[in-house]
């Protein structure tokens, strides 16, 4: 985690330095010191605490979790010692009530702590004692060191350095064996000095068995907590949209040294080796897809844009918004990324065809950074109607038709039947052309198959005119025929035929043609719509998702993922004697966007977020395999596909346990945990599917 929270600093700094907000100082030592020492901070602007008690820094070191920003809504802290606390008293646990709560209250109203005194008949003198210590932290102890200094003092058990110090690594390892003996040693020297039971029982069973379960040094909260303020203060005096995409690139492993060409051609990065470069064909699409997620009702992540976009997210400070990084789009890859930066800035779509190295951007590469919406912006236009507008320019589009194109007209079903005689002597003749003898003959090989129609039509006109001959060519008995008779007698005067129509409907001809060969180029690259291209280049849904109708419409009731509880009992099950609890059976619908096999995650987009779902190793291995057969002639045929290929629908059932969502069922559920959704050409549901076993 320190690592991370490193990382989105570090990362915040390059976004700064790119964009010229703070200066680089010669090196990092030195720039960290001008900018984020802690001598420089800002400790107590009203605002930033502001930001922090309302949730508007995102990831804030040792508070991102669901506990840490449970502290911070209830503490509100306003100062650096109070985030200290924040920081110890919510991994406390004590018995009943949670420490974080008991110092909430007596934070906003310390008469309750005062209240708690009375009830262990405490006398003033002994509160005054407590009141030393303990005041200023609203009546809870919240750290080892807080400990030490009550077990120290001469009017409580007068505990020397070595003798606390043992009370501190009983606690800070845990170490439940030696903590009865501190405890006698905590009441006998206390006892000794005359300090009453009532005193040492407060002390002992209500604030150090607060921290016997788990408890951190001050020195280590507070250096926690001036991280913390660090990151406060990178989002509270610069545009926000810095840090959150620091954030946003951290979260999602989208972090390289390559994201900042512009600092390492300026000397502000120093990478003295290139392995020292972290692989940017990697990308861990699941990542991307949580990490997204987060900040989806916060930002707006804007599709890629081909003269903006870096290789990782890029803030964009005028609009408040994150741009999607070039190196997140599927296909793309580091030489790509390389042609795209380095031939900046493109006027128009047709103008980056013209400038990029077309052995490097391949057809099928443009088509996936127009997929991603690269070239929305500049076109001003649509992703349909710039992929439209691309495969026009890429298809075989022709200009006048003649009767070099009969054979495309004729595979394309465009020459009409009343010519079906004219087509197979086009095609006849087109195969003995491939057979022509050196000596003008035209012969029918055996390997060639000519049509039973074909046969009476124009090899009884020869037979009747006595043309045809035998003949021995490369060792094998053939029929010949002269080929200059054949085009002179046969092929030519039944080609005018043909000639003619196609001179006489070019326009209609033509067009149709046109439409036929764009649709085939479309139908290779662009098939699907907009939603399914987003999942193909950039690995989620952004504009909506392709189970929005059909959720509504399955056969069981789906349950929004913000709803979901962790470990949320139905019930309980009493067998042999014992009551074992019911988990609560949720069920989840969305599309696969990523697996990863060896941790057996599988990541899924829903209507309302992304769920990790954690599957056993055995389980992963019949839902994921792929089932197909061989024919005769080898050739195999895949009769049902991995139920974990990106794209596919599925419903699942299960329970949330910590981050992940895992599959599981009883027999009252009445479905197995995972199942294929098969929807209708029109995105509704249709069908629930099995894995077939």
């Amino acid at each position: 985690m320190t690592v991370s929270a490193l990382d989105r600093i570090r990362q915040t700094f390059n976004y700064l330095l790119e964009d010229k907000i703070i200066t680089w100082q010669g090196d990092l030592r030195s720039t960290y010191n001008k900018y984020l020492s802690p001598d420089k901070l800002d400790y107590t602007s009203p605002e930033m605490w502001d930001m922090v008690a309302q949730g508007k820094i995102t990831s804030l070191f040792q508070f991102d979790t669901i506990t840490g920003s449970q502290a911070i809504k209830k503490i509100q802290p306003t100062s650096l010692t109070q985030l200290a606390i924040a920081n110890s008293v919510m991994r406390l646990m004590g018995d009943g009530e949670l420490p974080l709560d008991v110092y909430t209250r007596y934070k906003n109203n310390i008469n309750l702590w005062y209240d708690e005194l009375h009830r262990y008949n405490l006398t003033s003198a002994e509160i005054a004692i407590l009141e030393k210590h303990l005041l200023k932290l609203s009546g809870v102890a919240d750290s080892q060191e807080s400990v030490m200094m009550l077990v120290m003092d001469p009017q409580i058990s007068g505990f020397d350095m070595k003798e606390a110090n043992k009370l501190r690594k009983t606690i800070a390892k845990k170490q439940f064996r030696e903590i009865e003996a501190v405890k006698q040693l905590f009441f006998d020297k206390g006892t000794a000095l005359g300090t009453s039971q009532n005193l040492l029982s407060y002390i002992w069973f209500v604030q150090i068995s607060r921290q016997l379960g788990y408890s951190f040094s001050s020195i280590h909260t507070t250096g926690y907590s001036i991280m913390a303020v660090q990151e406060m203060n990178l989002a509270y005096k610069y545009p926000i949209i810095y840090w959150n995409t620091a954030c946003l690139s951290v979260d999602a492993s989208a972090t390289t040294e390559e994201d900042f060409y512009n600092l390492l051609d300026e000397g502000i990065l120093d990478v003295a080796d290139e392995d020292d470069v972290r692989d940017s064909n990697k990308m861990d699409y699941g990542k991307v897809a949580s990490a997204i997620d987060k900040f989806r009702d916060q930002i707006d992540i804007e599709l890629p844009d081909i003269n903006e976009s870096r290789l990782g997210f890029t803030p964009d400070v005028k609009n408040n918004s994150i741009l999607y990084g070039l190196k997140g789009i599927t296909r793309i890859t580091a030489p790509v990324i390389q042609e795209i930066m380095l031939n900046r800035p493109f006027k128009s779509l047709d103008d980056f065809c013209k400038k990029v190295t077309k052995r490097i951007v391949t057809k099928d590469k443009i088509v996936n950074l127009i997929k991603s919406g690269a070239f929305n912006k500049l076109e001003g236009k649509t992703t349909t109607e710039v992929l439209k507008q691309f495969i026009s320019t890429t298809a075989d589009q022709k200009q006048r038709l003649t009767m070099q194109n009969a054979n495309m007209l004729i595979d394309c079903d465009l020459i009409p039947d009343e010519f079906k005689q004219q087509k197979e002597l086009y095609k006849l003749t087109k195969e003995l052309r491939k057979n022509r003898d050196p000596n003008k003959w035209y012969y029918i090989p055996s390997h060639v198959q000519v049509s039973e129609e074909q046969k009476p039509i124009w090899l009884s006109m020869i037979l009747q005119h006595g043309e045809l001959r035998d003949m021995v060519i490369a060792g094998e008995e053939v029929k010949v025929i002269d080929s200059n008779r054949w085009d002179a007698i046969y092929y030519e005067p039944e080609m005018n035929k043909i000639r003619n129509y196609i001179k006489q409907n070019q326009q209609e001809l033509l067009e149709k043609l046109n439409h036929k060969l764009f649709m085939d180029e479309w139908n290779k690259y662009a098939e699907g719509d907009e939603l399914s291209w987003e999942l193909d280049s950039i690995n989620f849904y952004k504009s909506g998702h392709p189970l929005d109708k059909a959720i509504y419409e399955l056969p069981v009731e789906v349950t929004p993922l913000k709803e979901i509880e962790e470990n949320a009992q139905d019930g309980s099950f009493f067998i042999k004697g014992k009551t074992i609890p019911k988990m609560r059976i949720y069920a989840i619908a969305g599309t696969v966007i990523d697996k990863d096999k060896p941790k057996g995650l599988v990541t899924l987009q829903t209507p309302d977020g992304i769920a990790e779902i954690k599957i056993y190793k055995d389980l992963f291995a019949i839902y994921n395999h792929t089932i197909s057969e061989v024919d005769d002639d080898g050739g195999k045929t895949v009769l049902e596909d991995s139920f974990f290929e990106k794209g596919t629908h599925l419903l699942v059932h299960g329970i949330l346990r910590g981050a992940t969502f895992l599959p599981k069922v009883y027999k009252s559920t009445g479905y197995k945990s995972i199942l294929k959704i098969q929807l209708t050409p029109d995105g509704h549901f249709d069908r629930l599917i099995e894995k077939a076993e």
